[in-house]
């Protein structure tokens, strides 16, 4: 069996306190048109091509957070089940998502609407995200997760 959590992390959470000036700071940093979304929410994505960045105002104090993928939920659950993490939390579905933590890193299956034609390229500082960087208070543990 392949390994149920993908590797490639399809979003990153941003916690932000002002969800407005987040958004217009961003937009303008990547020369973005900001798309008026249809819920109040408390969140704004921008999409790199198939990685988002996630404003997120109802995580305010939290670090930023990385998401990876999985195509089946419940393998990528029971894989997670079977180690041994301090923190694993039950799975929550919607229409959009079904999401656990772990050790409080997410893993989401996103329930995707089949692919429509690309819009035009994305800014040139889109293209790809070349590093993300991630706050630990414990080196060891987290890098032996990651590698896990």
């Amino acid at each position: 069996m392949s390994h149920p959590i993908s590797p490639r992390v399809p979003s990153v959470f941003v916690p932000v306190r002002d969800l407005k000036l987040a958004t217009e700071w961003y937009a303008n940093l990547l020369e973005r048109h900001i798309v008026p979304r249809e819920h109040e929410d408390g969140i704004y994505i921008f999409d790199f091509d198939g990685t988002e960045v996630i404003l997120d105002s109802n995580a305010w104090g939290s670090p930023s957070t990385l998401m990876f993928d999985t195509k089946d939920i419940a393998s990528a659950y029971d894989f997670c089940a079977g180690q041994r993490y301090d923190t694993l939390t039950d799975v929550f579905s919607d229409e959009y998502i079904s999401v656990f933590t772990v050790n409080s890193k997410l893993i989401c299956q996103a329930h995707r609407m089949p692919e429509t034609a690309k819009s035009k390229p994305a800014h040139a500082l889109l293209s790809k995200i070349g590093h993300v960087l991630i706050h630990t208070d414990t080196l060891n543990e987290t890098v032996e997760w990651y590698e896990t």
